[in-house]
């Protein structure tokens, strides 16, 4: 029980194929995620909006803060009904996760309606999406509303 809880246990890239699985330490996972994944990572600043093409499965990595985010937005498949998914995880120490949120700004492009802003925790690089689908703890979108509205995408210090 406690080397799955160990802060200091060795973590797997969430980025790495079955076949060649990097694993080290929390701390070395950054520097490991910026030399061999660059084509996955945006860099952002905090509170810069980024509106998320579909589906998108990246990094975002704060400039000012050097902070490192997995964000996922695609299609989850849900009991009833499909959604579209969006979710954020912290690439680093899991008490710190908790410092950050993140707001979906929904736009319908149209001034007839109003835009709609939905914030959500980021959860720990640890949890697995799946384990955040089945708790709920995501932004979630009927597919049909995705394909007439702009979805931008920011996350903040809380």
């Amino acid at each position: 029980m406690h080397e799955k809880n160990c802060p200091d246990r060795p973590r797997k890239c969430p980025f790495c194929p079955e076949d060649s699985v990097w694993e080290g330490h929390i701390s070395k996972m950054q520097a490991h995620l910026m030399e061999q994944h660059k084509s996955k990572i945006l860099r952002t600043n905090t509170d810069m909006g980024l509106n998320t093409n579909f589906p998108m499965h990246c990094l975002l990595y704060d400039n000012a803060y050097k902070e490192m985010f997995h964000l996922f937005a695609g299609k989850i498949h849900g009991k009833d009904r499909d959604d579209i998914g969006y979710l954020v995880r912290y690439i680093g120490d899991k008490k710190h996760a908790k410092r950050f949120k993140f707001t979906l700004s929904i736009n319908s492009g149209s001034q007839r309606f109003r835009n709609i802003s939905i914030s959500e925790i980021c959860h720990d690089q640890d949890i697995s999406f799946d384990d955040i689908i089945q708790s709920g703890s995501y932004i979630g979108l009927l597919e049909s509303f995705r394909r007439y509205h702009s979805v931008w995408f920011i996350y903040w210090i809380a």
